[in-house]
């Protein structure tokens, strides 16, 4: 009877819950869920081998520049969501938290992400096709909607290897960040700088650079006297600025 009692009034709220109380509730529901937190430490994951663009994986045919915006971080934050659900760009907001916003488009085929960085001007993005190749068509997207937005792509210094001398390809690489894998899995980006690649990571990676070589005893005494001279140098300094000190 207990059981049945307690029962009875959750009924009851259930069935008076009709029209608009109930078109009500599921539109706060829908808004308090449309609201998530950003991606952890603002890091996205690495892109696929295909289908994908992002600011933050720093592979050739993965990376493109991170945005900048003028102003305050709200205010950039609602010109990208008014920029990408206009009919020209066709998207619809899916996640949307103070420094985060989460987007697909063509019908949900793609999916894109951007990132807000606390105490900067910078957007961070990732975007990608749920299923397959994109043939480019997110990188053309978002290269576009940054150009609604008015903003700047910001220059980014990387160490570029190339694959070709005579310029630049998708075939180049960045240093540790690449798709190999080791034993268990890890790629060189995983990595502590103690258990990476040393070449990979601090080796001087452009095809066009002379090989290091050993310096010849010539050249090594000659490095040694001048250490040395230098050292005898600030001896004298510090001395003469003793015997300065001394005389007051």
């Amino acid at each position: 009877m207990l059981a049945l009692a307690a029962l009875v009034p959750s009924i009851a709220r259930r069935a008076i819950c009709t029209g608009a109380a109930c078109a009500a509730a599921a539109a706060v529901s829908q808004a308090s869920s449309a609201f998530a937190a950003a991606p952890p430490d603002g890091l996205f994951p690495d892109c696929a081998p295909n289908g994908c663009v992002s600011s933050q994986d720093d592979r050739p045919a993965a990376w493109d520049n991170p945005w900048e915006y003028d102003g305050d971080a709200a205010s950039a934050q609602s010109r990208l969501v008014a920029a990408l659900t206009s009919t020209k760009f066709g998207g619809r907001v899916l996640e949307r938290a103070e420094r985060y916003v989460r987007a697909d488009f063509d019908g949900g085929a793609d999916v894109a992400e951007f990132y807000f960085t606390p105490n900067d001007d910078t957007v961070q993005f990732r975007a990608e096709r749920r299923d397959g190749a994109d043939f480019g068509a997110n990188r053309g997207r978002l290269e576009k909607l940054r150009i609604a937005c008015g903003w700047e792509k910001l220059p980014v210094l990387r160490n570029r290897r190339r694959t070709f001398i005579v310029g630049e390809s998708p075939f180049d690489s960045f240093g540790p960040a690449m798709y190999d894998r080791d034993e268990l899995g890890f790629t060189q980006r995983n990595l502590v700088p103690a258990e990476a690649n040393q070449k990979e990571m601090y080796g001087d990676l452009d095809p066009r650079a002379a090989p290091w070589r050993k310096p010849d005893p010539a050249s090594a005494a000659a490095a040694a006297a001048d250490r040395g001279f230098g050292a005898r140098l600030d001896e004298l300094v510090r001395s003469e600025a003793d015997d300065r000190v001394r005389s007051r």
